[in-house]
Order: C-alpha cells, then structure tokens, then sequence
C-alpha cells in the first residue's frame, strides 16, 4: 500500500482519442500528462464521464484500469471518456468547464480521495456548472468532515456507495480508508448504498468496481 511518492504521478490526466487506447493500458498511462499541461485534443461532442482515483491509483489501478478502463472499452459509443488522480485539480476543473461550454452532460465518479476532490471542485471552482450526476465511492478525507457536507446545489442527483465497516474485515486498505476519513452514509446524498460483499465475496475499499455496480443504472445506456 505504501509505495513511495515520488515514483508515482501525483498530478495526471488522461482522455484518449479513441477505441483502440484503451485496448493498450500501459501505453495510454505513458501518454497521461500534467493537469497544467493539459491540452484537449478530444472534441467535446458527447457527454462526459470523468473518473477520479483515490490516493496512489496510478500504482493500486483500483479505478485506472479496474474500473475506467474497462468501463472506456464498453462506451466509447455514449460518452467522452476520461481519468485524473486525486491532485489533478486543474485538469479536473477545465474538463468540466469544457464539456459545459459545450453543453454537453457531465457524470463523476470518485473514489476515496477522488470523491472528497470532486465535492471540493464542485463546491468552489464548478459551483456553477450543472452536473448531472455525482456518484462517490467509499469516500475519503483527512480533514474535511465529509459526511456533512451539504447537497451541492448545481448536482442533479448524488449516489453515495461506501463499504460497512462492522461486516468487513479490518485489512489494509479498510485500515487507511478508516485513518484517512471514510464518510459512510452521506445524509444530503439522494441515495446511499452500504455494501460489504459482492458476488458473495468480502470487498474491501479497494474494490472500487463492487461500488460502482450499485450506482451504475445513475449513467444511462451502461453496458
């Protein structure tokens, strides 16, 4: 769990241009680039569903490959596709800008540390854009007391889905998920799901799929 920072990239996104990208995983990681940097070779022409990674995804791949790049594969006929880690604030907001200048919808979906940066973008740099969908998985934050947090006024519907601690048990990744903040059941979200099996295995907060499997039909036309 605890690679060394500096190996990892703190700051990246990817968007890839077509089908056959994600059918080569570690050549579009190669091409993910700083969110500073960011230049948007993607038409805006569908809506968007943007990804973000908890803390080290780029190295634990719980969302980048598990969960993004397998969704990417299914759906590239319905949506702009893309991915950012938690720290990518400045990509994550000119995204969301663009695919509003668009006019086009926009669906989100964090997990852990990426849920908890998604709800700060939505609440300070995007509080005007309208987002139709937030989805947060097993949600994450050191200091913000984030099950608190009040319905963001420009989100259409919030699907909170978080691992039930008391049924699971205490492993690594459950351990820094409880050190960190988990938030649990977000009393503002329009639904909450508790999970702590799927296909009747224990799922840890790792298992970012299991999570999104229950708020999956909030995204039209899913595989």
């Amino acid at each position: 769990m605890f690679t060394p920072d500096r190996i990892l990239p703190a700051d990246r996104i990817i968007i890839a241009k077509q089908i056959d990208d994600y059918h080569q995983p570690d050549k579009l990681i190669r091409s993910a680039v700083h969110s500073r940097h960011l230049i948007i070779k993607t038409k805006a022409d569908k809506p968007l569903v943007l990804f973000v990674g908890g803390a080290r995804d780029f190295y634990h791949n719980a969302v980048l490959k598990r969960l993004y790049i397998h969704y990417a594969t299914k759906n590239t006929t319905h949506y702009n596709l893309a991915y950012a880690t938690h720290s990518a604030n400045a990509g994550i907001v000119t995204l969301i800008k663009k695919w509003h200048k668009a006019g086009q919808m926009i669906y989100l979906v964090g997990h852990s540390w990426g849920a908890s940066r998604l709800m700060k973008v939505i609440h300070k740099e995007a509080k005007n854009t309208p987002i139709e969908c937030l989805i947060t998985l097993d949600p994450v934050s050191r200091l913000t007391p984030g099950r608190s947090y009040p319905r963001p006024k420009n989100v259409k519907l919030w699907a909170n889905s978080y691992i039930d601690y008391h049924k699971v048990g205490l492993n690594i990744p459950n351990i820094v998920a409880i050190i960190g903040g988990h938030w649990l059941n977000c009393p503002a979200a329009d639904y909450n799901f508790s999970i702590s099996h799927y296909q009747q295995q224990e799922i840890n907060h790792m298992h970012a799929w299991a999570l999104f499997k229950k708020t999956k039909p909030f995204i039209p036309d899913f595989y």
